[in-house]
């Protein structure tokens, strides 16, 4: 893995902030990856209504401002990617100074290729996760659907 202005090249990817022209294609890669694993958990209406809080365009555009969304791009397109965070989930005893990877998310047909394990590796050497006020470095919390998921899985 290597750093180009601000990107990290790995394989034949490149990992990256996103960009706002991107948040369409963004949320299409978030909705397919998300109804694929988790739709048929749940009821239609539950399904649309977590898609449009939590995948849609003006869901990344919001999240963009506050939120560093790294994106795995090949070929052209967006592969996968990792949304970084401060700590939402609870987590006993987390602090301002900790962090949470919320979302990791590969496409469907790609997954198995090591993008994921890119995005994390590219991740954890962001300014938002070594960056630690007091003593010790952040600690990373992720969410129990995030870690169990096959929408996680690279």
């Amino acid at each position: 893995m290597r750093a180009v202005r601000g990107a990290v090249v790995a394989r034949d990817l490149t990992i990256r902030e996103v960009r706002a022209d991107e948040i369409p294609a963004l949320a299409a890669l978030a909705t397919a990856v998300y109804a694929a694993a988790f739709g048929r958990s749940m009821s239609m209406e539950d399904l649309e209504t977590q898609l449009r809080n939590t995948r849609s365009e003006n869901y990344f555009r919001s999240a963009i401002v506050k939120d560093t969304i790294l994106v795995a791009i090949r070929e052209g397109a967006i592969a996968g990617y990792a949304q970084l965070c401060d700590v939402r989930v609870p987590v006993a005893g987390a602090t301002s100074a900790d962090r949470e990877l919320h979302a990791l998310y590969v496409d469907t047909r790609l997954q198995g290729q090591g993008i994921g394990g890119a995005l994390i590796d590219a991740a954890f050497v962001r300014s938002r996760f070594t960056s630690a006020t007091g003593s010790r470095r952040p600690g990373i919390a992720t969410s129990p659907w995030a870690a169990s998921s096959s929408a996680a899985t690279s």
